[in-house]
Order: C-alpha cells, then sequence, then structure tokens
C-alpha cells in the first residue's frame, strides 16, 4: 500500500466533523443583509463546496498516484503500453501528465496543495524553468495563498525585489523580525541575477564554440 493510502483515513471523516460541527463561515454574510433562513441556506452551500472542495483534491491525489503506479509498471515494457492503457479509458494525455507532475511534486514535498495549484505553476515547479531551493516551495505550499507567495518569492529570486519598494518607517525596521530576512532575500536575488548573466554568457559560448567545430 502506498504512502499517502497508509497516512490518511478514509475520506478523511475528521475533517468531514469539523465542518459539520465546528464550522465558522468564510464569508462575511452580514454585509449581504439576507433573511435568517436564507442566511442558513448559504453558510450551508459554503460548507457544501469546501467540503466537496477538499474531497476532489484526495480524489484527484488518489487518480495521480494510480496514474504514476501504471506508468511504473508499464514503463518495463517499453512499447508505449502506458499511452494506450490510459487512451483506452478516455483519458487525454494533457490530463495524465498534468496528473503525474502534480504527483511527482507530492512525493518531493509531501503537500496536498500540489493538487489545487494552477497548471501553469505545476509546470514551471517541474521544469528547471523555475528554480526555487526545496524550503521556498514548501514555504509556498504551506501559506494560505500559495499562488501569491509564489509570485512574490519568484519577483525576489528574479532580481526584481518591487514587492519591498513601499515605504518603512523607522518604528517598522526596529520592531519588524522579518526585515532581517526581507534584506538577505534582496541579496540572495542578486546573486540569482549574477547566476543568470553568466549562465547566459556560457550558452552563447557554447553555441559559438559549435559553430567553429563544425566548420572543420
Amino acid at each position: 500500500m502506498s504512502k499517502f493510502f497508509k497516512d490518511r483515513t478514509a475520506f478523511k471523516e475528521v475533517k468531514k466533523v469539523k465542518i459539520v460541527d465546528e464550522y465558522l463561515p468564510i464569508v462575511d454574510y452580514t454585509e449581504l443583509g439576507l433573511k435568517e433562513e436564507d442566511l442558513k441556506k448559504m453558510i450551508n452551500c459554503e460548507k457544501n463546496i469546501l467540503f466537496h472542495q477538499q474531497k476532489s483534491i484526495e480524489h484527484l491525489l488518489s487518480l495521480s498516484e494510480t496514474l504514476y503506479e501504471a506508468q511504473q509498471v508499464l514503463s518495463n515494457y517499453k512499447n508505449g503500453g502506458f499511452k494506450n492503457w490510459f487512451e483506452e479509458m478516455g483519458l487525454k494525455k494533457d490530463f495524465v501528465y498534468m496528473c503525474l507532475k502534480r504527483y511527482n511534486l507530492y512525493l518531493n514535498y509531501e503537500n496536498e496543495k500540489v493538487m489545487a495549484i494552477p497548471e501553469k505553476m505545476v509546470k514551471e515547479l517541474s521544469t528547471t524553468k523555475i528554480v526555487l531551493p526545496k524550503e521556498k516551495i514548501l514555504e509556498i505550499l504551506k501559506s494560505e495563498k500559495p499562488v501569491k507567495r509564489y509570485e512574490e518569492i519568484k519577483n525576489i529570486l528574479s532580481g526584481d525585489p518591487t514587492i519591498y519598494s513601499g515605504e518603512i518607517s523607522e518604528a517598522e525596521i526596529v520592531v519588524d523580525s522579518s526585515d532581517e530576512i526581507r534584506t538577505l532575500e534582496i541579496e540572495l536575488a542578486k546573486k540569482y541575477s549574477e547566476v543568470k548573466k553568466l549562465q547566459k554568457e556560457i550558452k552563447d559560448i557554447e553555441y559559438r564554440l559549435s559553430i567553429v567545430k563544425n566548420k572543420r
């Protein structure tokens, strides 16, 4: 049995009980001026949406894990059997390989939020296009707004520390314990920019070298 199935109870009944018995609405309904009966209906709708949203994440994770296991088995036969297998069940190639990317991220970071982040973000985290330290990716996935935090960190590491361009008062500098973190992140961003510049120079030299070699 896989790690995912071992680590969880069936459909996470504990969470279900919490949602039903101890639920606090996320939406502020006071501004809508709803009647009491309609307010109860809307809160119930909110509970249902959040509950099924969580279930969809669990189901997608289970599906992704199953596809991963099938790919591991059929890859030993080197006959394209995996693609034929999932197409026989009516699954599309783009969907299947996105599931596999998500599951590989799950194996690396063990956080179910990889099943809910946008496809563009999955693709970037799955390639060398965006290189982030593991601790940064874990920070992103553990945040309340992973997409927003991802964009912030991506901007910092690309050498664009504009998210800290707002004015900071002297008092804030004294009491803000994250000030040192911001300074170090900006410094790290500069180093990443230097590395990118060097990588571009290396590619240019390699390209010129290949041309010279081909002329021989």
